[in-house]
């Protein structure tokens, strides 16, 4: 498969390491100066884990090869990324997510079953901490959580600092008479690889339109 690895960060590095037997394609501004606009061969599919800008030129590439399909990592999008997105899926396959982390898609099932139950008495405060590299805050993880307790307030804490975690996600419920605590923790980003990884595997059998890492695992 040829693959375009857009942005070679920490989960592009680890990409092109797991990829290797693939025809793959860096385009980093730091490693490239490579513009994807002006790259002819169409490729199968583009990995973007960079920043929300490149999705610009992404989307034009995709627009002169319509068998390309996507897979977006990157979050922080604004409305109108998020429309150039959605107007590129009604012909293309592409993926997008906040989250490629198989754990992380467990996390948001249980959260998802605590609308069965009356939560008004309880103050939620969602706690996430980040190491200091993370462009978007809240991250778009964190707001993925929050949207599936839909009945209720959820306040968000960022944090960032030195940590060596990818990431630590504590959605809390307290009252006068205790609390509850719910923890997901990223101890390194292969968990992201690997989603990614399965994503690919799947991506070649999907029909054009817009899927999250959620349609993947569940076979939509």
């Amino acid at each position: 498969m040829k693959i375009i690895i857009s942005g070679y960060g920490k989960i592009g590095k680890l990409l092109c390491r797991e990829l290797s037997s693939h025809d793959l394609l860096i385009l980093d501004p730091k490693y490239s100066k490579v513009n994807i606009v002006s790259i002819v061969d169409e490729y199968d599919l583009i990995i973007d884990f960079s920043n929300r800008a490149a999705i610009y030129d992404i989307c034009e590439y995709m627009k002169n090869h319509k068998n390309t399909k996507l897979i977006i990592g990157t979050t922080g999008y604004d409305e109108k990324e998020n429309r150039l997105i959605d107007e590129i899926a009604l012909d293309h396959v592409v993926v997008k997510d906040s989250n490629y982390s198989y754990s992380m898609h467990i996390y948001k099932k249980i959260v998802s079953y605590l609308n069965d139950f009356d939560l008004s008495s309880f103050e939620i405060t969602l706690k996430e901490t980040h190491n200091v590299s993370k462009r978007d805050s809240p991250s778009g993880t964190s707001y993925s959580i929050i949207k599936r307790l839909y009945r209720y307030f959820v306040e968000i804490i960022s944090i960032r600092n030195h940590t060596k975690k990818s990431g630590v996600h504590a959605l809390e419920f307290k009252d006068k008479n205790g609390s509850i605590c719910l923890i997901h923790e990223a101890k390194n980003r292969m968990m992201f690889v690997d989603g990614v990884i399965k994503t690919i595997d799947k991506i070649t059998s999907l029909n054009n339109g817009l899927y999250s890492f959620e349609d993947i695992i569940n076979g939509n």
